[in-house]
């Protein structure tokens, strides 16, 4: 095949990566990490979310904080990655001196969009990623900020970005209390966004029926607020890809004997025109995953 065939192939990928959506997406971003930094430094952070294409700003509240985009990674399917990982099997069977410079940079491109593929969350509401670089100056007040993304079709929801300090949920942890932290939506915390009863209902349903099985008494379950040490995270084979995910982690800690500890946080949730997900299917796979995880 020609060097002007190949790097069509990787004009493909490149195209494929920054293609528009089918469809209009909310700009919406689901994790930050870290979700903040102390003051004098400057770091990168990477962003999760829906609907990014086209980043090109990122807000922090208050002053004393500079942030700008550096990178945007749109998920590609598994179509397009079958067909580079393909090309780039053709190209590393290529004789050695037929490899000049132009070919190994390919290769190295190829891999990376591989790379990059293979290290994305499955989950499709976090899967865009976005690096930005953040500095944050020695004199800066310390305390919690919002952060958002910026694109053509308006900014994104916020989250949380701490300046100097640790989140409160990390504090048990911190202190050697803990193995194991969740967030609680149910239980204080500060300010939280008024939405659905009825998804409201169902998470206490799910967590009285989670601790049921595991004897623990918490309040939320299905959190997506949980921090782990890293010895605790790590001995843990996780099999879930979607909401089964809590479920599945709660059982998990409950039978390995772990310190737990429950904190309240602050909550802003989104509604369905905002691009949530979660449906009653999942309801269901939760429920399954409660009896999967606890009775095997």
């Amino acid at each position: 095949m020609s060097r002007s065939a190949w790097f069509a192939i990787l004009a493909l990928a490149i195209a494929a990566e920054a293609r528009p959506a089918a469809r209009a997406q909310t700009t919406y971003i689901g994790f930050a990490y870290p979700a903040g930094g102390q003051q004098g430094t400057t770091f990168r952070i990477t962003l999760g979310g829906q609907g990014l294409e086209g980043v090109n700003r990122i807000f922090i509240s208050g002053a004393g904080v500079q942030a700008r985009v550096l990178e945007y990674n749109k998920k590609m399917n598994p179509q397009e990655i079958t067909l580079l990982k393909e090309q780039l099997t053709e190209l590393k069977a290529l004789p050695v001196e037929k490899k000049d410079g132009a070919i190994t940079n390919l290769m190295a491109r190829l891999e990376k969009f591989i790379g990059d593929f293979a290290n994305q969350p499955a989950c499709s509401a976090i899967a865009n990623l976005v690096v930005a670089e953040v500095a944050i100056a020695p004199e800066t007040e310390p305390g919690p900020r919002e952060i958002r993304l910026g694109t053509p079709r308006g900014l994104s929801n916020p989250l949380v970005f701490q300046v100097g300090q640790l989140p409160e949920i990390s504090a048990p942890i911190l202190e050697r209390k803990a193995d194991v932290v969740f967030g609680s939506r149910f239980s204080g915390g500060d300010a939280h966004r008024v939405v659905y009863f009825w998804h409201m209902l169902g998470n206490k349903f799910l967590t009285l029926w989670s601790n049921m099985f595991t004897n623990l008494n918490l309040t939320d379950m299905e959190t997506c607020y949980k921090m782990f040490r890293r010895e605790v995270i790590h001995a843990i084979e996780i099999e879930e890809d979607r909401f089964g995910f809590e479920p599945e982690i709660t059982a998990k800690i409950a039978r390995g004997g772990y310190v737990i500890y429950e904190v309240g946080i602050s909550y802003y949730g989104r509604t369905y025109q905002e691009g949530k997900k979660i449906g009653w299917r999942d309801g269901f796979r939760a429920l399954y995953c409660i009896l999967k995880y606890n009775l095997r």
